[in-house]
């Protein structure tokens, strides 16, 4: 969970634009904006308000805010609550409105989805506030509540939003006259003498009955819900006396007008809501950890095909815990970015040949954590199919020799035997040669 940093600055700023009335920011941070300020609205018509916002540049996270109208018999009701055209990337888990105190307090919050939050130097509209002007009244003062009015900055959850200042929107005519068919109602015998009436009060800060107004230099008026002779052009002032400020530009025509006045807001009598929980509206979701930025740049050619070491860098939050891994070769480093958010790994093992994933980690200081993965190959790497070759090389070898081996043995058992015999020194008598045989005699003839 997230802790709200920052005191806000408890100041009332009352401003008078012909555009718009802004929430203004200390150190020209964002600014919230009721828009128009001057508008000319028909009592029965449906009309809408705009709040629009500013980051001022900087990438925010989350906006809220509670506005507060004073209400009087039902005599101004809002009906709904639009978010912007422009609010796709953004989720409203609060858009409410209740009555309470005599005030109608309109309750919105919005929560930005994109992984970076959003960031703009204009004004765009958050929400229109659908409304009606059910009877004639003199003034109403649309108020943002200074205490339940933030802007979240998305690398830290900070507010950004000052003090938001308030306008007071001051509507003047009557309501439109219901089409009825004329009567033969007699008319009063009696009317007061033109030009005076005699029980209008003229005293400033009198009570009054808005249908019989009030006398002199004084309009009956409603003040915080209560009906009051006040000074027109300063309405929310009780001594009648307005203080020197430009004249706020008012449109005549229509049955109503609304007009810029310097007014202090009215005081709310409800208790402040919380971001977190309320008693009385729905509790607002817990913020989860804000994401890190993350980026990884390019170490490997078009084709996505690496040097089996390499360097990656990038860029992420200040001081964001980076992790590497890279499968299937089951390689892991970690490092911490810069202050300025820069990190950079070697990879120095170098890695097989082959298709490779690697997946890169960052985690911010308040433990939002984001998340790439890097598909790439290697060439040139220690290869398992090269192993295997040098093994079926080995292997053929052996085999080869082997059989030369037992080729050698099989002629050596079919070559004739040489005797080892040593000859005998012992004398042997030699033998007598054999005798040939006599010739057989000769006979006489």
């Amino acid at each position: 969970m997230h802790k709200w940093i920052g005191f806000f600055i408890l100041i009332f700023f009352l401003s008078v634009c012909p555009q718009s009335a802004y929430a203004y920011v200390s150190g020209g941070a964002g600014t919230l904006t009721i828009s128009p300020i001057t508008t000319t609205v028909q009592t029965g018509t449906p009309f809408s308000l705009d709040v629009l916002f500013n980051t001022k540049g900087t990438f925010v996270s989350a906006i809220s805010f509670r506005i507060t109208i004073p209400v009087s018999s039902g005599d101004v009701a809002v009906t709904s609550v639009v978010p912007g055209d422009q609010m796709s990337a953004w989720n409203f888990p609060v858009k409410q409105i209740q009555t309470s105190g005599g005030n109608i307090l309109i309750d919105v919050m919005a929560l930005n989805s994109s992984p970076t939050g959003e960031s703009t130097s204009t004004d765009k509209k958050i929400v229109t506030l659908q409304m009606s002007a059910t009877q004639a009244f003199s003034g109403r003062a649309v108020v943002f509540d200074q205490n339940q009015s933030k802007m979240l900055r998305k690398s830290d959850a900070g507010d950004i939003l000052g003090v938001a200042a308030s306008a007071n929107l001051v509507v003047q005519g009557q309501s439109i006259p219901p089409t009825t068919t004329p009567t033969n109602t007699p008319l009063p015998t009696a009317s007061p003498t033109p030009g005076t009436v005699t029980d209008r009060p003229t005293t400033c800060d009198s009570s009054c009955d808005m249908a019989k107004g009030c006398g002199g230099n004084v309009t009956c008026v409603s003040a915080n819900g209560v009906l009051r002779c006040r000074n027109a052009s300063c309405p929310g002032v009780a001594n009648c006396s307005c203080p020197k400020v430009p004249t706020p530009t008012t449109k005549k025509s229509g049955f109503s007008t609304i007009v810029a006045t310097r007014t202090p807001a009215p005081t709310s009598t409800t208790a402040p809501i919380s971001l977190i929980s309320d008693a009385i509206l729905t509790p607002m979701p817990t913020l989860a950890p804000l994401e890190p930025t993350l980026t990884v740049d390019s170490f490997y050619d078009a084709g996505k095909n690496a040097k089996p070491t390499f360097l990656v860098s990038g860029i992420s939050d200040p001081n964001a815990g980076i992790s590497l891994e890279i499968t299937p070769d089951i390689i892991m480093k970690t490092t911490t970015a810069d202050s300025s958010g820069s990190w950079s790994v070697q990879v120095s093992s170098p890695l097989k040949s082959g298709e490779k994933s690697m997946i890169v980690t960052a985690t911010n200081t308040s433990g939002g954590k984001t998340v790439k993965t890097v598909t790439f190959s290697v060439a040139g790497g220690t290869s398992f199919v090269n192993i295997t070759i040098l093994f079926m090389v080995l292997a053929a070898i052996g085999v080869i020799g082997y059989m030369v081996y037992r080729k050698k043995q099989k002629q050596l058992a079919h070559s004739p035997a040489v005797s080892t015999t040593v000859p005998s020194t012992t004398s042997v008598p030699p033998s007598e040669p054999p005798q040939k045989p006599s010739p057989p005699p000769s006979q006489a003839p």
